[in-house]
C-alpha cells in the first residue's frame, strides 16, 4: 500500500524528482468503508407498492499519505474511490486497471510552515466540520446514502496563532469556467475566522466572514452572498454548551422572481447543550439542541429574508439527512428556511472498556415560513462498537414519521423506516 500510495503521489505532484530526499517523513493511512442500507415505505403508504423497498451496499476506499518536501514545506495527497456498488457487475468494477482510474484526488496540498508568521496551504483540500451550518467542504458522513467523495476546495488557506488568537483565512475556486468564456461564470469564496482562548471554561468566542462570488447562472445575473456569524462555546455549571448567529447579505442582481436586485437579508440561530453523567455501571450524555434558518415569507419583493450558507453540511437524521424522504424535500443539507429541535441521550456501558456506545435522538423538523409548516419527526438509534481505534462498526435504525401536511401526503401517515450496518477500517 505504501508503494501504490508513493507512486501516486510522484505522479500527482512532481515532473522531476532531480533534487532533495523525495517523500521524508513519509506516512501512509486510510480507510475502508462499507454502507449496507435497507428503507421501506418512503412514499408513507403501505398500500402503495411504489418506493416500498430500497436497499443498497456500497464501499468506499480512501488512501493518502503525507510527507515532506524540505525543512520548510510538506505536503499531503489524498485519493478517493466510492463508485463500487454490491452486486455490479460492469467491466470497470472487475478490471483491475479500470478500478485504478475510478481513483479520484481528494486532497492534493502543499503546506508552507510558518512563511509570513503563518502557515499556508495552497492546492486541493478539505475545509470546515462535518455537521457546519454554513460552510464545509470534505467527504460525505458514514450514513449518507452512497457515501460519495463529496466536494474539496481548490485554493488558498492560511492559518495564524498568537498566544491565545488563532486567525484563519481562504481564498478559492468553487467552479472555474473556460479561461476564454466571456460571460466569466466562474464561484469565488472568500473568507476569514477568528477564535480567542480568553483562558476560562465559561466562554470562548469565535467569528468568522464569507463572500461567495458566484457568476453561474450567466451573464447578467450576478450572485454576491456574504455571511457573517459568531459562536460560543464553553461550559457552565456542569453543562456544556454552544451557541451560533449567522446574517446574510449580498443579494442577487437579477432576481427571477422580481428581474430586479435583491438583497440578501437571512439569519441563522442555533443554540446547543449536553449534559455528561458518570453513573457506576457506565457513562451518560444528555443532549438537546436547536437550530433555526430563516425563510422568506414573500418571494417577490426585493428582500430575500431566507438564510443562504456557502456549503453547509446538516444532516437531521439518518432518514431526512441522509438517505432522503420523498416530496419536495428531499435530502436535508442545508438549514435554510428549516427550524428543527433536537433531544438525544447517549450511554457508553463500562462492562466492555467503552468499546459499547449506544446513542438516541429525536428529530423535529419544520419549514420556518410555508403554508403548510409540518415536515415530520425522526427517532435514530445507533449501536456502536469500537473494537478498536482503526476497526469500527455500527448498526443503525431509524423512523421517520411525516406531519399531515407534510408535501401533500394528506392520509398517508405511515412511516419511513430505515436500518444501517456500517464497517469502517482504518489502515
Amino acid at each position: 500500500m505504501k508503494k501504490l500510495v508513493g507512486i501516486i503521489t510522484v505522479l500527482a505532484l512532481f515532473t522531476s524528482v532531480a533534487s532533495a530526499e523525495l517523500l521524508k517523513n513519509f506516512k501512509a493511512e486510510g480507510s475502508l468503508e462499507i454502507l449496507s442500507l435497507t428503507s421501506d415505505n418512503q412514499d408513507f403508504s403501505k398500500k402503495s407498492l411504489t418506493d416500498d423497498k430500497y436497499s443498497e451496499t456500497k464501499a468506499r476506499v480512501i488512501v493518502g499519505a503525507t510527507f515532506d518536501l524540505n525543512d520548510d514545506v510538506d505536503a499531503k495527497i489524498t485519493a478517493i474511490k466510492s463508485d463500487r456498488y454490491y452486486g455490479d457487475t460492469t467491466a470497470t468494477n472487475r478490471d483491475a486497471n479500470s478500478v485504478l482510474t475510478n481513483f479520484v484526488f481528494e486532497e492534493a496540498y502543499i503546506n508552507l510552515k510558518g512563511v509570513l508568521g503563518m502557515d499556508h496551504r495552497l492546492g486541493r483540500q478539505e475545509y470546515g466540520t462535518p455537521g457546519d451550518l454554513v460552510i464545509y467542504y470534505g467527504p460525505a458522513g458514514w450514513y449518507v446514502e452512497g457515501l460519495g467523495a463529496g466536494v474539496r476546495l481548490d485554493g488558498w488557506t492560511a492559518t495564524y496563532k498568537k498566544d491565545k488568537l488563532t486567525v484563519g483565512a481562504v481564498s478559492a475556486k468553487t467552479f472555474e469556467a473556460a479561461a476564454s468564456n466571456a460571460s466569466m461564470i466562474d464561484t469565488d469564496l472568500y473568507g476569514i475566522t477568528a477564535a480567542y482562548d480568553l483562558g476560562y471554561e465559561y466562554l470562548n468566542p469565535s467569528f468568522y466572514f464569507y463572500q461567495e462570488d458566484d457568476g453561474t447562472p450567466g451573464v447578467g445575473n450576478h450572485v454576491k452572498g456574504n455571511v457573517l456569524g459568531v459562536k460560543a462555546n464553553g461550559k457552565f455549571m456542569g453543562f456544556n454548551y454552544g451557541a451560533e448567529y449567522a446574517m446574510n447579505s449580498g443579494g442577487d442582481n437579477a432576481n427571477a422572481g422580481t428581474g430586479t436586485d435583491e438583497e440578501y437579508a437571512g439569519t441563522l440561530m442555533a443554540l446547543n447543550a449536553d449534559y455528561d453523567l458518570d453513573a457506576e455501571f457506565g457513562k451518560f450524555n444528555f443532549m438537546g439542541r436547536y437550530v433555526m434558518g430563516s425563510g422568506d415569507k414573500n418571494i417577490t419583493d426585493k428582500k430575500d429574508k431566507e438564510f443562504h450558507d456557502i456549503n453547509a453540511n446538516f444532516r437531521p437524521g439518518l432518514i431526512l439527512g441522509g438517505s432522503g424522504v420523498s416530496g419536495a424535500l428531499g435530502t436535508v443539507t442545508s438549514p435554510s428556511n428549516l427550524t428543527v429541535m433536537i433531544l438525544g441521550a447517549n450511554f457508553t456501558p463500562n462492562k466492555w472498556d467503552g468499546k459499547l456506545n449506544l446513542d438516541a435522538k429525536m428529530y423535529n423538523t419544520k419549514y420556518t415560513e410555508a403554508t403548510n409548516d409540518g415536515i415530520g419527526s425522526e427517532l435514530d438509534l445507533v449501536a456502536s462498537w469500537m473494537h478498536s481505534d482503526d476497526v469500527c462498526l455500527k448498526l443503525a435504525y431509524a423512523m421517520f414519521n411525516p406531519d399531515q401536511d407534510y408535501a401533500g401526503v394528506g392520509a398517508k401517515t405511515d412511516a419511513s423506516t430505515l436500518m444501517n450496518f456500517y464497517v469502517n477500517v482504518k489502515f
